[in-house]
């Protein structure tokens, strides 16, 4: 298996430095961008499996950035990590796509992990899920065809 592809998006170069060495460090690759429209070319040139986005950043700020990313993939999982704490812009932030959401700073970087292996499970399972409806639904519809060739011939 390939390691684990995460995006860390966000203005403050030492927080987003630290971040990314500490994730490297722990046998992910890890792109790094200064704000949402940096992290929507690198997203579109990168693929990676998880986003990490601040939500006050300067050209395109947070949430326009979960909007466009969620619009134009709606698979990947965001995860805002921001020093703002209060309860409508984490709301607003999950309404318009993001999955889960970490306050500044990140004084356990175990969790850090947690919260990328939670994400890339979850984002496993609904991969399968896909690819197990596709499964059954062809398999309906050569049943059918079957079914149609058996009776009506």
């Amino acid at each position: 298996m390939s390691p684990i592809k995460l995006l860390i998006i966000d203005d403050e170069l030492d927080f987003r430095e630290s971040i990314a060495l500490y994730l490297q460090d722990a046998g992910f690759v890890v792109l790094e961008a200064s704000n949402g429209r940096e992290g929507l070319d690198l997203f579109d040139h990168d693929r990676p499996d998880i986003v990490f986005t601040d939500l006050h950043m300067p050209v395109m700020d947070g949430f326009e950035f979960i909007a466009e990313l969620a619009g134009k993939s709606p698979a990947t999982p965001i995860i805002v990590i921001s020093g703002i704490g209060h309860v409508k812009e984490v709301t607003r932030a999950m309404r318009l796509g993001a999955r889960d959401y970490l306050v500044k700073p990140i004084l356990d970087m175990d969790d850090l992990k947690l919260v990328i292996m939670k994400a890339f499970r979850e984002n496993s399972l609904i991969k399968e899920i896909d690819s197990l409806k596709d499964k059954l639904l062809s398999w309906g519809r050569s049943s059918i065809a079957d079914t149609k060739a058996l009776c009506c011939s």
